[in-house]
């Protein structure tokens, strides 16, 4: 199984931590941040599990979404995003460019890196064919968010166009099979198995136009 997720960048930022239970939000710092999820140091510690708001504050920006934790460290706690609004992922974005830019460490440790976009895909499983959208995208594999989401372990065929956008040319629509490794809320995530040449051409295409600074823009604003 391949090491997924996002790409994550070290980093202080300030976050407000509102459990629904309590009247006040706590104010922290984040050790480090990705599109999907963030850790920040605290002496606090919520169950895994636990589901709260997190605001992240970016300058005079701030955004909320909402969150789960999902491991509890010596330091702190980390959240993982849940069902996080485009708002929220272009503020997430917008502060991961400036601490990079800075010079934040990034981790090496994430063997694939996803680009963020919000494209439309179609995947069937059996006899039925359902439209949905890529919330992210690697080499190999991808989120695609929307309705019937299918059951982690099971397969599907998924298809695409190397590239897709109003001012970007489109390239030919093809497919692959899927793994789907995992389910949340609002999609599901596939692993993709045995991609042929073409298919690998196609997602390779794709990336690299989601890896320009203007592709991710416009990604993020739709």
């Amino acid at each position: 199984m391949p090491n997924r997720g996002y790409v994550r960048v070290a980093g202080a930022l300030k976050v407000l931590l509102q459990d629904p239970g309590e009247e006040q939000p706590v104010s922290c710092m984040t050790k480090n941040l990705s599109l999907g999820g963030v850790f920040v140091l605290t002496e606090r510690r919520w169950p895994v599990d636990t589901t709260m708001s997190v605001r992240l504050v970016r300058g005079p920006l701030e955004a909320e979404s909402s969150a789960r934790v999902s491991h509890v460290g010596h330091d702190g706690v980390g959240l993982m995003f849940v069902d996080a609004q485009q708002a929220f992922r272009f503020v997430v974005a917008e502060s991961i460019a400036d601490l990079v830019s800075v010079g934040a460490e990034v981790d090496e440790h994430r063997t694939e890196v996803r680009f963020h976009t919000d494209l439309a895909v179609t995947w069937r499983q059996g006899e039925v064919e359902h439209v949905g959208r890529l919330r992210d995208v690697g080499l190999e594999g991808a989120f695609v968010c929307g309705p019937n989401a299918p059951a982690p372990g099971t397969s599907c065929y998924l298809y695409l166009s190397a590239v897709s956008g109003a001012d970007v040319p489109s390239g030919e629509i093809c497919g692959c099979a899927g793994m789907v490794m995992h389910r949340e809320t609002d999609g599901f995530g596939v692993h993709f198995e045995k991609p042929s040449d073409e298919f690998r051409a196609a997602v390779g295409q794709l990336v690299g136009w989601l890896n320009s600074g203007d592709a991710l823009r416009k990604s993020l604003h739709r």
